[in-house]
């Protein structure tokens, strides 16, 4: 099984570094860039909690999971989403806000305690919804690099 804090870590070290294609459609940093930039400047922030350390990711920030976990959030995903319907933000980037969505969701299935949700409007966990939960597990075995 996966070790979720570190495969946190590792994909958002590679989407900075390098990105992905996921069905064609690329998954790219530069959307969470320019999300940041925009939400900073905003008077009520969509992801208030990011900062410029969660973006350029200086020395040893990388080996950070909470850093990590707030970049890769349903928090950040709905809000690419939410820039990208006034075109604030280009509509391909609703490929990087799935993905972060998506990501956040199979974090959540990893990192759980128990086999039912507590709360409303998180993610149920892999025992309780198998067939939803092998399409999610699905989506990253696919990933392939960009070049």
């Amino acid at each position: 099984m996966f070790d979720p804090p570190h495969l946190m870590k590792s994909i958002r070290n590679n989407l900075k570094r390098h990105g992905f294609t996921k069905d064609g459609a690329d998954v790219s940093w530069e959307f969470v860039e320019r999300f940041y930039q925009m939400d900073s400047s905003l008077p009520i922030r969509m992801a208030p909690k990011l900062t410029k350390r969660h973006i350029l990711v200086p020395t040893f920030a990388d080996l950070n999971v909470k850093l990590a976990a707030q970049v890769l959030s349903h928090t950040v995903a709905a809000g690419i989403t939410t820039m990208i319907k006034p075109n604030a933000i280009p509509p391909t980037a609703s490929a990087t806000a799935e993905f972060i969505d998506s990501f956040d969701k199979l974090f959540n299935c990893f990192n759980s305690r128990t086999l039912k949700q507590k709360t409303s409007g998180s993610f149920v966990v892999y025992k309780s919804s198998k067939a939803q939960n092998q399409g999610l597990f699905n989506t990253f075995i696919t990933l392939e690099r960009s070049e």
